[in-house]
């Protein structure tokens, strides 16, 4: 299978990477906005990434998915390598974080609700939803002439929960829920499958680097090691995109999966 995953030099879509590869059937592309990424919240993720680009089935392009000349360079290079056969796309690509900087670092913002700078609400948008809109418009298009391919989006579990202290996050994480929803009915007759994942807390770099500027029941679940209510390990979501994707998950399309150990139904 090819398959593309954006955002993955480091964090979850580096693990999905690690997860995904370890099959010989699999050839991976993954993207990230530049070579300072992954190592921006930890130099665990770039020895990581380096390993796993030591395999022969994974390969890395770097380009920012919200600039048009950088996705058609992008677009260019994944064709050539998949020979216009790509039939699987995880769009990984996102954050919680504003700022343009090219390593995609940052902090969250100081006034995190619904009165949020414009400027920072535009940048935590365009890094949830518009870089998965932006390499979708070239994908799809491929997949429909094949009539076959399998989309995964990431949402959050931010988007059903309606935290007021996540406002940009969590309106961009539920318009990529619509997003995966329409995407699902129109191209259902071309044999594309689209569902959504929807994480909870999970054990990134990123996680650990912003948990100070986190709630409190969010910094009193990471002491969890047992049951619900405690923060994922990164392989806990891998292992749900593995299975979305395999042949054994083609009944499902339009889904969205939560996967956060009973976090958003509350306590």
């Amino acid at each position: 299978m090819n398959i593309l995953i954006t955002g993955a030099s480091r964090g979850l879509g580096l693990n999905h990477t690690k997860i995904l590869s370890k099959s010989n059937k699999n050839k991976i592309i993954i993207t990230d906005i530049s070579e300072q990424a992954s190592d921006a919240f930890s130099s665990k993720d770039r020895l990581n990434l380096k390993h796993i680009l030591s395999k022969k089935n994974v390969s890395i392009i770097y380009g920012d998915l919200n600039k048009k000349g950088d996705v058609n360079n992008l677009f260019d290079k994944i064709k050539t390598i998949f020979k216009n056969k790509i039939d699987c796309i995880i769009c990984n690509a996102g954050g919680d974080i504003p700022g343009n900087n090219n390593n995609a670092f940052g902090n969250k913002p100081k006034q995190n609700d619904y009165m949020i700078s414009t400027e920072e609400f535009d940048q935590i948008f365009k890094r949830n939803f518009n870089t998965s809109m932006n390499i979708l418009k070239k994908i799809i298009p491929i997949m429909k002439k094949n009539k076959y391919g399998k989309i995964v989006t990431i949402s959050s579990i931010n988007a059903l929960s309606d935290l007021s202290n996540e406002f940009a996050y969590s309106i961009s994480k539920k318009s990529i829920i619509h997003y995966t929803k329409i995407l699902a009915r129109d191209l259902k007759k071309y044999n594309i499958q689209v569902n959504c994942i929807c994480p909870g807390p999970t054990l990134t770099t990123r996680f650990i680097h912003t948990l100070k500027q986190r709630k409190k029941d969010e910094k009193n679940i990471i002491k969890k090691k047992k049951g619900f209510d405690r923060v994922a390990k990164p392989d806990d979501i891998s292992n749900i995109v593995k299975f979305v994707i395999s042949k054994e998950a083609e009944i499902f399309t339009g889904q969205i999966l939560v996967a956060d150990y009973g976090f958003s139904i509350g306590r």
